[in-house]
């Protein structure tokens, strides 16, 4: 199997692919994969997380656990990385 980076590569024209070593590693997923309904799926995603954070216990089930801080509440510093004036810097976090 083919790692995501390299299907994501692939799909690129060669003329945008620059690989810059970063030393900081981000961990990037959507609010909707804490509550996914699909068990596999869920269940890699919670274990791919796992492996991020360096942890030996396995997470509970994200979707069985009480909600905190899931207000309407917004920050000035908040931004939602998915709009396209933030694309330059999710381009800059997945390189």
């Amino acid at each position: 199997d083919r790692d995501e980076l390299s299907i994501l590569l692939d799909t690129l024209p060669t003329s945008d692919v620059r690989i810059n070593h970063n030393p900081l590693k981000v961990f990037i997923y959507t609010i909707e994969q804490l509550e996914d309904t699909n068990t596999t799926r869920r269940t890699h995603f919670e274990r791919d997380l796992q492996h991020f954070l360096g942890l030996t216990s396995p997470f509970d089930d994200f979707s069985s656990q009480a909600k905190s801080n899931v207000n309407k509440v917004t920050y000035p510093e908040y931004i939602d990385i998915c709009q396209p004036e933030f694309d330059s810097l999710r381009k800059s976090l997945v390189e």
